[in-house]
């Protein structure tokens, strides 16, 4: 096995800017996002608790697979983003008063992550194919 080929994606210095750019951004936006949820629906229940780890870590490979350059992550990302504005349930009865900042801040670091993440410059780097030896 050629193990540059194998090293290929955890290479720091050929991961584009706009990618570790994405990525923190949507560490940002996990972190205010989780913190916001424990502090208004904190987990009492064993279940509760373990449904809201197994969450965290799935955004967390989420995360670290978009930073990889794993290009189907970037796509899923961009139906998460989509279903979460436009579509989820949960905003059926929205009014403009309900626009409040931790949501603002929220949707803004989602929108610059994945503006980043579709720049050409990004889109090349996830359309690249590493070739097995």
């Amino acid at each position: 096995m050629n193990t540059e080929i194998m090293n290929a994606n955890d290479n720091w210095a050929s991961r584009p800017t706009h990618a570790k750019g994405a990525a923190a951004l949507l560490m940002l936006y996990l972190a205010l996002g989780f913190t916001r949820a424990m502090a208004h629906y904190p987990p009492t229940h064993p279940v509760q608790i373990c449904v809201a780890a197994a969450f965290l870590a799935g955004m967390l490979l989420w995360i670290w697979l978009i930073y990889r350059g794993t290009n189907w992550a970037r796509w899923l990302f961009l139906a998460w983003f989509a279903w979460n504005l436009f579509f989820a349930p949960w905003h059926a009865h929205w009014s403009l008063a309900e626009f409040h900042a931790p949501f603002c801040v929220q949707t803004c670091l989602q929108f610059g992550a994945l503006a980043l993440l579709f720049l050409p410059g990004a889109s090349r780097w996830f359309g690249r194919r590493v070739e097995a030896a």
